[in-house]
């Protein structure tokens, strides 16, 4: 542990060449293919890197850092379906890989007493499909719901992880990336108003069961199970003139306050609510 007369110094110093290529083909007037490849760094943060224990303010977990981390880099490729029902409507399928080179993970030290710190792996391999869309409720219900409207994805995900040398010293070799969860739902339903200058959403994002902190021998592996979030959010123009405008903006987050459970092979290891919070702001523009 640093004593306060000392200095931690880490240097990240490096040139990185990043190349991307896109294509689109649009087969129909209403529908395309998009094809992508790209490649992308992940550089650690300065918690990350730093020795100096802090306590993470949502988890309460004890945290070090590690000054030996490096980047990782992240190549991607996906293809994904298009179709454009109306100019407001979409509806679309993607298929993704990722090969990521050094990821980063939160571990649970090596001799440290349950602190967590940050550990590169050799590699990581990441795909899956993802379906997303958004539609009028009118098509459904009736011109009467005619401003409202839902927007979704939808994801199903596998992740696996060559953790080459620091193997030996982790409890799992066959294992997902830590944070990874194998599905995530996000879900919408919106009220919008341009008349009267009103956006109106009640989200809901809910993930499968996701690695929380790889395990060192012995210490098995905690997982962070499934919890629903919901969250409203309430945005309004109140005013606007020539020269300037004024919004004002409500947010609920939240809302169900689930439990959070964490679990230690079959021990719990951590049992907490986030807590119900609201916003209020107004914004003030001068165009």
């Amino acid at each position: 542990m640093l004593s306060p007369d000392q200095k931690d110094t880490v240097s990240l110093a490096k040139t990185h060449l990043l190349p991307a290529f896109s294509s689109t083909w649009q087969f129909k007037s209403d529908q395309q293919f998009r094809f992508a490849v790209s490649q992308t760094i992940n550089r650690p943060d300065f918690k990350e890197l730093s020795e100096a224990p802090y306590i993470d303010p949502e988890t309460r977990d004890l945290i070090r850092g590690n000054k030996s981390l490096q980047s990782s880099t992240i190549n991607h490729g996906d293809l994904r379906w298009e179709w454009y029902l109306t100019r407001f409507e979409t509806f679309s399928v993607a298929g993704f890989y990722k090969l990521i080179d050094s990821p980063i993970e939160r571990v649970i030290r090596l001799g440290g007493g349950g602190v967590q710190t940050f550990s590169n792996a050799e590699s990581a391999e990441i795909y899956g499909i993802e379906a997303q869309g958004r539609l009028w409720v009118s098509r459904f219900l009736g011109r009467k719901f005619s401003r409202f409207y839902i927007e979704s994805n939808v994801s199903l995900i596998k992740s696996s992880v060559d953790l080459g040398k620091v193997g030996s010293q982790q409890t799992t070799n066959n294992r997902p990336l830590q944070g990874q969860s194998p599905w995530l739902v996000n879900f919408t339903l919106a009220y919008e108003n341009l008349t009267a200058r009103i956006n109106a959403s009640l989200l809901l994002n809910i993930s499968g069961e996701r690695l929380a902190s790889v395990g060192t021998n012995p210490i098995p592996d905690s997982y962070e199970q499934s919890a629903a979030k919901v969250d409203f959010v309430y945005r309004q123009q109140v005013y606007e003139g020539a020269q300037d405008k004024l919004n004002f903006k409500f947010k609920l987050n939240n809302i169900l306050n689930p439990e959070h459970l964490v679990l230690q092979g079959s021990e719990v290891a951590k049992r907490y609510k986030k807590g119900v919070s609201a916003t209020a702001s107004l914004e003030y523009k001068w165009k």
